[in-house]
């Protein structure tokens, strides 16, 4: 007769068994003896997690799986095996480097601009591993967004700091090429923000923000929406939150999209093909504040029309 526990002792002995090499697997991670890809986040929590969770479970469905470990940007050590190291936003991007051992680094959720100047001292050697991600949009989809959401508004307004010069430059040429006029102003600090503030919105103008923290945000963004909307000059963000604090739209993409396309950047390594170049999103978005619009007595079509138009215009893929 067969002991009463014995079917359960049978059961657990055979899920031990299964779970044995998971357990070697993450004892061999945690230990950096078979780290094929490291993900390094700035921070933790918010879309940090957001942008873990997208990369692990598109790379977890490769075959054959990569062996990945998630470690905070102080902590980072690439193992031998390591061949690449996946960073999220600008603080692991400028902390970790090239690694030591990676044969690829790929930054994410950080702007162009962020990327451009961490890695200004790199040598060309250097850059032939590095790859990118970015988080803003390219200059082109967010003029085609004007054009095609507010085609009876020609002028616009650019209030840039020393980090986003160029970035703004690059705005107001491609706006100028597309029909536009635009007044910009250079400012060093948030000390001047109301004076440039007051110079470029002289008269209606959309004002284009840009993704620079010394100038746009939690602190200054209340100020610049009052100021832009007294003056009948609607803000254009770069963001949902901005839309939603009273931007009156914006194009964007979501931390999980970033992270699904630089997932493929990753996969195209590991399967040993090029390394793509440093790109901006290919997916993204496009979200309308209504009351923002009907208060500023704007007639906009919906965001889902907007976007449609917009991808119709790339022919499906990415301008840079």
């Amino acid at each position: 007769m067969r002991h009463p526990g014995g079917h359960l002792l049978l059961l657990l002995l055979s899920l031990l068994i299964s779970l044995a090499p998971v357990a070697a697997a993450e004892t061999a991670s945690k230990a950096g003896a078979a780290v094929e890809v490291l993900i390094v986040p700035s921070e933790r929590g918010g879309a940090y997690e957001e942008t873990i969770d997208i990369l692990l479970t598109e790379l977890g469905g490769l075959q054959p799986s990569p062996s990945i470990e998630v470690r905070q940007w102080d902590e980072a050590v690439p193992a031998a095996t390591t061949r690449v190291i996946v960073t999220i936003g600008a603080k692991a991007a400028a902390e970790v480097g090239t690694g030591a051992e990676a044969s690829v680094v790929v930054n994410t959720l950080l702007p162009s601009h962020s990327f451009a100047q961490i890695h200004s001292g790199r040598s060309a050697d250097e850059m032939k591993r590095i790859t990118a991600v970015f988080l803003d949009q390219p200059v082109r989809r967010q003029i085609a967004l004007l054009r095609e959401a507010l085609p009876d508004w020609t002028n616009l307004a650019l209030i840039s700091g020393p980090t986003t010069r160029e970035l703004s430059m690059a705005i107001e040429t491609e706006a100028r090429q597309s029909g536009l006029s635009v007044r910009r102003s250079d400012i060093n600090s948030d000390r001047e923000l109301f004076r440039a503030l007051q110079q470029t919105l002289e008269s209606p103008a959309l004002l284009i923000a840009v993704p620079d923290r010394d100038l746009y945000n939690s602190r200054t963004i209340q100020n610049i929406l009052l100021t832009s909307y007294r003056r009948n000059s609607p803000l254009v963000g770069f963001s949902a939150a901005y839309v939603r604090a009273g931007a009156l739209l914006a194009v964007y993409s979501h931390p999980a999209q970033v992270a699904a396309q630089a997932a493929e950047a990753v996969a195209a390594v590991l399967h040993g093909n090029a390394m793509p170049p440093p790109r901006y999103p290919v997916a993204f978005e496009v979200d309308i504040n209504q009351t923002v619009a009907r208060s500023l007595g704007i007639r906009l079509n919906s965001a889902r029309v907007i976007e449609a138009r917009l991808r119709l215009l790339e022919g499906g893929g990415e301008r840079d």
